[in-house]
């Protein structure tokens, strides 16, 4: 896994900020293969709990802020798997491959 362990701190701590101490984010994409280099950090959050839509992107832009102010500025990609999309294929990609943190 392509993240430094301050890199992980950071993100559970403030994913439990945005969404409780249960939450569970996965790391997916290049980042998971250490023989890669570079690419984005592509993070999944599978929330247990149905939520209103306009709460999940406000929470989601919360999420991205904080990490953007105590990570710097990287590419980060956030899927969030709810009951509106929990059959895309990109979302059974990232449970299926994600790693947790």
């Amino acid at each position: 896994m392509r993240l430094s362990k301050s890199e992980i701190n950071i993100i559970k701590r403030v994913a439990c900020e945005v969404w409780g101490a249960k939450t569970m984010i996965y790391l997916f994409g290049s980042r998971t293969d250490d023989s890669k280099k570079g690419g984005d950090i592509d993070l999944f959050v599978d929330l247990q709990t149905e939520q209103d839509p306009k709460k999940i992107m406000l929470q989601k832009a919360e999420f991205l802020g904080k990490l953007d102010i105590l990570m710097g500025e990287q590419k980060i990609d956030l899927l969030i798997r709810t009951h509106f999309n929990y059959y895309l294929p990109i979302i059974k990609t990232a449970q299926l491959n994600g790693v947790p943190l």
